[in-house]
């Protein structure tokens, strides 16, 4: 390869939309992992049930893993100097389980047929954990897409 086939190559490498379709590629890559990992962390309930009067037993009304289900990304975007996706969960009580939530000590639940024993549930933490766990791995992710980068400068 002679050195002018070579500059060329390069600059086609470092031109904006290049370089923006790699950062975008490495921000989807990052947001799916944690989006993946939040999606296996978090808890699944056995959905609602109803008792049929007429042979006694349990019929299920809804499915669980509503939660689960509710969990998506935002494609990446530029935002000013950086990328940003964003990973969210929109089921309404997705961030009582994630931060924990209060109760009243001694209310009677009737879906769980019992009573309320302690002032707080701790939260699940799932997407922090997931993002923690992507975290650790990031230089080594977006090394293996630079490489991958760079090598269609020198093909």
């Amino acid at each position: 390869m002679k050195y002018r086939d070579f500059a060329k190559r390069m600059r086609a490498q470092a031109s904006p939309e290049v370089k923006d379709a790699f950062y975008n590629g490495c921000v989807n890559e990052l947001a799916g992992r944690v989006l993946s990992k939040v999606k296996k962390k978090t808890p699944v309930g056995e959905g609602v049930y109803a008792v049929d009067p007429a042979t006694g037993k349990r019929q299920k009304i809804a499915k669980g893993g509503t939660l689960r289900r509710g969990w998506n990304a935002t494609p990446s975007a530029r935002r000013g100097g950086t990328y940003e996706a964003k990973v969210l969960n929109n089921v309404k009580y997705a961030s009582y389980v994630e931060y924990g939530h209060r109760q009243h000590v001694g209310q009677f639940v009737p879906v769980l047929g019992k009573r309320l024993k302690k002032p707080w549930v701790p939260g699940q933490h799932m997407l922090q954990k997931a993002h923690d766990e992507v975290k650790k791995d990031v230089e080594k992710i977006v090394r293996r897409r630079f490489r991958q980068y760079l090598r269609k400068g020198f093909e």
